[in-house]
């Protein structure tokens, strides 16, 4: 499957709908079909771009003397190099004197991330396939978690194991996606000996979620690992017995795992930005947008008029207008609304008022963030819309900006919005099949399914009986979107098919 793709394309018409029956046989078959869509426009870098390039922010005399060297036992200061300015006094009985001294820099990490020496750590719970893990971590400037220490790798089991990590809406999973991806080598069609194939899957190699490349050798894999015939993905599993911590494994990657995400800890007392840039305490609310996703600007005082509409939206439902709504809006406004709401939900927003100078104040709405080069456009609107269904949208993820930007000449009345979240119900489920017929289907069918989905329907018989897949109704996105049919309980299974595209199929 491939990673998320750029581009603005509207969805189209897509429609799925299959029913179950099942023939008495001798053998009991499970049958697994999992639906992949792609994220159009939502842009990512397959490569998982670092976040350890970004450089630390110190005071003016000590940010260019960083001493790298490992923390204290507990994790708590990191060390760097400060300039001193001896007396004169003391220069002249020194022949040579230290130009530094050390000194001690604490680190943290925004809320919801758990920090271990010098990076942040944070359990995404909802399952998705190691791409578009990958994906949802650069979102927030971050990566799939990178394991270089056996004290990190025991702490991470530590983390994981933790009761309010484990229970609740969270996951009961023991399995997670790490950021190591086994690269094979790519073979001439002419060998085709088991021998040769066998040495050209160990003649790979390993490759970090930010691109760095790393040996086999490096890890701590369980018996037999790491076997690439079993995937190409990294997976880790915690079960609290292991005293060497949590053992890795390959497997395949469009397997829906939760995942751990990875970050730089920032030094005690910044500000956190939501790509994951880390400010000094004084660039909040300067009226500056300098984390470049303007979250340093979010729901400050209005001293700084510009960016007095800068507004930041967490939670289940609310409320947006324009400013001075229901009196005209000013001059050069230029706002910005970032909504979010709980993880594995999604966002539907409605304009109860719309009035604008049509075709120069624009309104834009925007699917996913929280930064504008992980989102896409979902329209576009201006003057006074008449048809009431192109006021309403709804995001594919759990966020959503709306901008807002006028000139200056006409000003109108502006816009009231309302907003809310509404789970993302796709797949997972288990399902029984009978001599009845069945049915399931894409979510939302026969409308258009939302964009992003990894959704999965596990079907199984009762022993000795066959399981039939008619497939009434087939319509995706060509060569982007698929549905996939596996001879078994897992994406390891043989596939029996594999379809994208429109057709009338009988299966």
């Amino acid at each position: 499957m491939k990673n998320i793709h750029t581009g603005h394309k509207r969805p189209r018409n897509r429609k799925i709908k299959l029913y179950i029956s099942y023939l008495n046989l001798l053998i009991s078959i499970f049958v697994i079909t999992t639906l992949f869509v792609n994220i159009n426009g939502t842009e990512s870098d397959e490569s998982g771009t670092s976040v350890d390039d970004e450089e630390p922010v110190f005071s003016q005399s000590a940010q260019h003397l960083f001493k790298n060297e490992n923390s204290n036992e507990d994790g708590e200061k990191h060390p760097i190099l400060e300039a001193s300015s001896p007396s004169k006094n003391h220069r002249q009985h020194r022949k040579n004197p230290p130009p530094f001294v050390l000194a001690d820099v604490q680190l943290s990490c925004a809320e919801g991330w758990e920090r271990f020496e010098g990076k942040c750590y944070k359990l995404i719970s909802i399952e998705k396939s190691w791409p578009q893990a990958l994906a949802f971590c650069s979102r927030f400037g971050a990566k799939l978690v990178r394991l270089e220490s056996s004290e990190e790798n025991k702490f991470l089991a530590k983390y994981l194991l933790r009761p309010h990590l484990t229970s609740g809406p969270t996951t009961s999973s023991s399995e997670y996606w790490i950021g190591l991806l086994y690269r094979p080598l790519m073979m001439d069609s002419s060998i085709s000996s088991s021998s040769s194939h066998s040495k050209s899957l160990m003649d790979g190699s390993f490759l970090w979620s930010d691109g760095s490349q790393t040996s086999r050798y490096v890890g701590f894999w369980s018996y037999g690992q790491p076997d690439p015939a079993n995937g190409s993905c990294t997976k880790i599993l915690v079960d609290g017995l292991q005293i060497e911590g949590p053992t890795w494994q390959l497997d395949v990657c469009n397997q829906l795992r939760p995942f751990i995400c990875e970050q730089n800890a920032c030094i005690k007392g910044s500000f956190f930005c939501q790509n994951g840039v880390c400010l000094p305490e004084r660039a909040h609310c300067n009226g500056i947008d300098e984390c470049g996703d303007s979250s340093d600007e979010f729901n400050c005082p209005s001293a700084h008029s510009e960016m007095s509409c800068q507004r930041y939206e967490k939670g289940e439902s609310g409320r947006i207008e324009t400013p001075n709504f229901p009196a005209s809006y000013r001059q050069g406004a230029n706002c910005r609304w970032v909504i979010e709401g709980p993880l594995n939900s999604k966002i539907q927003l409605n304009f109860d008022s719309f009035e604008t100078e049509e075709r120069h104040d624009l309104v834009t709405v925007l699917d996913g963030g929280p930064s504008e080069n992980s989102t896409f456009a979902l329209s576009t609107i201006s003057g006074t819309p008449r048809n009431t269904e192109k006021l309403s949208f709804e995001s594919s993820t759990n966020r959503m900006i709306v901008q807002f930007r006028a000139d200056q000449s006409i000003q109108a009345r502006g816009f009231q919005a309302s907003w809310r979240t509404v789970p993302i119900s796709c797949g997972n489920q288990q399902l029984k099949a009978s001599s009845i017929g069945q049915q399931f289907h894409s979510p939302e069918w026969p409308r258009n399914y939302p964009k992003g989905l990894e959704c999965v329907w596990r079907i199984e018989a009762p022993s000795g009986q066959l399981i039939s897949l008619f497939i009434d109704e087939f319509n995706t996105e060509a060569e982007t979107d698929f549905l996939t049919i596996y001879d078994g309980p897992s994406p390891s299974e043989p596939i029996l098919a594999r379809f994208s595209g429109q057709m009338v199929v009988f299966f």
